[in-house]
C-alpha cells in the first residue's frame, strides 16, 4: 500500500510558496479551501490560487499536482457574481432580484 503526504501551496503569478503539509488528503483540501476563502475576503484578489500536491512517502518520490483548491462560496462572492453591490444589506432575501433593480 502506497502512502502519500499532501502539500498545500499558495501560487501567485509565477511564484509558488509551500504553506502546510498533511498526511490526510481531506484535511489538506479543507484547510486549503479555508485559507483560499480567507485570502479572498481579505484582498478580493483573484490572481492567486491555492493548489494541492501529493508525493509518495519514499526516498525518491516525485511531487504530483492533484487539484486547485477554490474558496468556499461566501456572500461577497455571490454578490460579486451577480454584480450586485447592496449598500448596507448584509443578507439577501428571496426578493434579491428586486433589490438589485432598486440599486
Amino acid at each position: 500500500m502506497r502512502q502519500y503526504f499532501y502539500l498545500v501551496a499558495y501560487r501567485y503569478d509565477e511564484c509558488t510558496v509551500p504553506r502546510k503539509i498533511f498526511l490526510q488528503e481531506h484535511e489538506a483540501i479543507q484547510w486549503g479551501r479555508r485559507e483560499a476563502t480567507k485570502k479572498f475576503l481579505e484582498t478580493k484578489d483573484t490572481n492567486y490560487e491555492y493548489v494541492l500536491y501529493k508525493q509518495e512517502i519514499t526516498r525518491t518520490g516525485e511531487l504530483q499536482y492533484v487539484e486547485t483548491l477554490h474558496p468556499y462560496p461566501t456572500e461577497a462572492m455571490i454578490i460579486n457574481a451577480k454584480l450586485i453591490t447592496p449598500p448596507e444589506n448584509k443578507r439577501l432575501g428571496a426578493d434579491c432580484d428586486i433589490d438589485a433593480k432598486r440599486l
